[in-house]
């Protein structure tokens, strides 16, 4: 299984497919830092004027509101900042992830090297846990340079900002969880590659898991306020949940946890099963 996850490195780092994947990355990166730079950031925004229009109150009071309340507003995107968004915004590389899943497992399908890779007496489940495996580390790696890249590109800019009170423990909490979760999406990404064999058809059906349930809650909740609910047990919209990891009821934790393995599991377990007893032609 090392032997093959080796040969891939070697096809996939001589090609140009990652790097071109790379580059798209990091130009989302400088997007992402640049727009939530000129917008509004989170926080408790609210201005002297706003305070003294809204509010019956003393002059001390006042001061005392706006000593509070003031400093909570995120004028600049620093480092701690560009962390925090960077974090929550990690499903934004599921294309990446996708694309990482066609280079890495849908190559030998569509030029035909499965039969050669499978003409050696190699075992169909040490060749699909290869490429599940590989898929997960890389695109493990990817996001730790989202994350840094983020992390860098808003220090150099406005400074690293406040990273005291946990804040560490909060970025390793949310990361690791979001790793779990990144596994589950490479299960279902390599399950629709070995099942399929057509990277049209994994990413037709890739995106549509990711995406078309996440379409049709927010639909029904328009005639039906409750079906908002059916998105806590949607895969895509478990980044959210992971993202604030340490911010989350222990109950809404779980919940993330079990959904991230049944789809970890299931898929991969189907998966092996259905490749061993596939004929391939």
């Amino acid at each position: 299984m090392i032997n093959i996850m080796r040969a891939d490195m070697f096809r996939i780092f001589n090609g140009k497919a990652i790097y071109v994947t790379f580059a798209i990355m990091m130009l989302l990166t400088i997007l992402i830092v640049y727009v939530f730079r000129t917008a509004p950031q989170t926080g408790i925004i609210i201005n002297d004027e706003q305070v003294a229009e809204t509010i019956d109150t003393t002059e001390d009071t006042f001061e005392a509101l706006g000593e509070v309340l003031l400093p909570d507003r995120a004028d600049t995107m620093n480092g701690a900042v560009a962390a925090q968004i960077a974090l929550g915004s990690i499903d934004t590389l599921a294309f990446v992830f996708l694309v990482l899943i066609c280079v890495i497992a849908m190559d030998m399908f569509t030029t035909g090297a499965i039969k050669n890779e499978l003409s050696t007496g190699l075992s169909r489940t040490k060749l699909y846990l290869a490429k599940f495996i590989l898929s997960s580390v890389i695109s493990f790696v990817f996001m730790f340079l989202y994350l840094l890249a983020s992390i860098l590109l808003a220090s150099l800019i406005d400074g690293i900002g406040y990273w005291g009170d946990g804040f560490f423990t909060y970025v390793f909490a949310s990361f690791s969880a979001q790793m779990l979760l990144v596994l589950a999406v490479n299960s279902v990404g390599i399950f629709l590659g070995f099942v399929t064999r057509k990277e049209g058809a994994v990413i037709g059906l890739f995106l549509a898991v990711m995406y078309v349930p996440t379409a049709i809650a927010g639909l029904l909740s328009i005639a039906f306020p409750s079906a908002i609910e059916v998105l806590n047990y949607d895969l895509f919209n478990q980044f959210g949940f992971l993202s604030q990891v340490t911010n989350i009821t222990s109950a809404e934790l779980t919940r993330s946890i079990a959904i991230c393995l049944i789809f970890i599991l299931v898929p991969t377990i189907a998966g092996i099963n259905i490749f061993r007893r596939t004929e391939i032609k």
